[in-house]
């Protein structure tokens, strides 16, 4: 605001002309005397509104710095306010990335526990397949010895009766020896196959325990 400062009132007083006495009437000096005080009333009236007037103008300044403040302040929180909205989306992006490679982690960590499930239930029945086998061929191996046992002995006794009479006995019982040898061979194959059916197994029942331990680690 450019208001310019009302103009005071003033009053002059007319000196009197030193040539002469001046009759001055009681009743008009009274008149100037109210309108002194009525001019000096107004004076002080006049001063009083300009007064308010300034600080109105300071009001008014101090109002409208404190509004550009507050202009400037709610600037500030609407930046504020859209990084934070900028940052949580991004967060919220983020989370669910992590979220879908967790997701896909925990699928890729199942698949492999029911793949390695599978391989040790085959291994488990292939292993308790070669221990039926392996028994059976125990209980054969053993008849047979047996069996082979009892002929060699019934060979044996009719050989020292008739090796004097039939020369070919010594054939046969040459064959059987070679028999013998040859189930002796059988019988060797199927311990070393026993030993590595039994080696298999304690790999199988290592491989077990691990996967124990990370199933339950």
């Amino acid at each position: 605001m450019n208001d310019q400062p009302i103009p005071k009132h003033q009053i002059r007083e007319k000196i009197p002309d030193d040539e002469g006495d001046v009759y001055v009437d009681k009743k008009l000096l009274k008149k100037i005397k109210k309108e002194r005080i009525k001019l000096n009333k107004e004076k002080g009236e006049w001063e009083n509104y300009i007064t308010q007037i300034e600080n109105y103008r300071d009001n008014i300044e101090d109002l409208e710095k404190k509004r550009k403040n507050e202009e400037i302040a709610l600037k500030n929180l609407r930046e504020m306010r859209d990084s934070i909205q900028n940052n949580l989306k991004k967060a919220k992006y983020e989370l669910e990335n992590q979220k879908n490679e967790l997701d896909a982690r925990e699928q890729r960590f199942k698949d492999k526990i029911k793949n390695e499930n599978d391989t040790f239930n085959q291994k488990k029945a292939k292993l308790e397949k070669s221990q039926k086998k392996l028994s059976k061929m125990r209980e054969e191996l053993g008849n047979e010895k047996n069996s082979l046992d009892h002929e060699k002995q019934r060979t044996e006794s009719q050989l020292k009766n008739i090796k004097t009479k039939i020369p070919g006995m010594e054939r046969r019982k040459s064959a059987l020896e070679r028999t013998n040898e040859d189930l002796e061979d059988k019988l060797a194959n199927l311990r070393n196959e026993i030993k590595n059916l039994t080696k298999e197994r304690d790999n199988l029942n290592r491989e077990v325990n691990n996967l124990n331990r990370e199933l339950f680690n």
